[in-house]
Formats: structure tokens, sequence, C-alpha cells
């Protein structure tokens, strides 16, 4: 969060490694300065890079408690994508609004790979739907 919005909203962060929110402005009770209210989450991201599954839950747990419109799991790509995505498919049945996963190669490979490839997925009736 950017030292503007640090002093903005009182928070040094908020409850998720991405937040994408509305705001709106009110005037203060006394000095009538304005003060920054949160209208809503649009977008709740987590992410978890380690290839374990276990890890990949612990951060996808969060999302489930979040009242965002959309949520994202960024997490890392594997060699069996069908696994690990029916391992978060439980997790995902228990989240309200839009639910995504992307799976992008680890941060370790960045400089590696002259093209960074992200595959990603939606959560439709129960399966895993490729967003194209």
């Amino acid at each position: 969060m950017s030292s503007a919005h640090r002093r903005q909203l009182g928070l040094n962060e908020l409850l998720f490694d991405v937040t994408v929110c509305g705001t709106r402005v009110t005037p203060s009770a006394v000095a009538g300065r304005s003060l920054t209210y949160l209208t809503g989450n649009l977008w709740a991201v987590e992410s978890e890079f380690a290839r374990d599954s276990r890890k990949a839950i612990f951060d996808f747990n969060k999302l489930v408690l979040s009242a965002a419109d959309q949520k994202l799991f960024v997490g890392p790509a594997v060699a069996d994508e069908e696994s690990f995505l029916a391992v978060l498919g439980p997790v995902a049945d228990c989240c309200t609004g839009g639910v995504f996963v992307a799976l992008v190669p680890h941060p370790d490979e960045w400089d590696a790979i002259p093209q960074l490839a992200c595959r990603a997925w939606t959560r439709a009736g129960g399966k895993w739907v490729p967003v194209t």
C-alpha cells in the first residue's frame, strides 16, 4: 500500500496480498475533514508459490472468508495441474462470487524465461473451466 493510502485509510495493509476496493469520502464529525471509507471489495487476491497443495490451501482459505465480488488465487505452475486444481476445488466451492486460479512459473524462474506463461481457470458448476 502506498504511503498516501496508508495515511488516507489509517491502515498499513488490507486483508489480502492484493485488494481492489471501492472508496468514498465523508466529512469528519467535527472539523469537516475528508475521511475515506471502503465501499466494497471488488477483488481479493492471494498467492502462494510453494509447490505444495497444503500451503496453497492455507492461502486459498483466506479467499473463502472474503466478501469480494471476485477472488483470485495465484499459484505455481506444477507438473500435474489437474491434481493441484482438484485439491483447490472443494475450497473454491465454499467461496461466494467469482473464483479464479492462475498458475504461473515460480518467481525463481522468471529471469530465465523469455516469456512468462499463465494458465487460468474459473470455477463453474463445481468444475474448473479454462479462461481463454
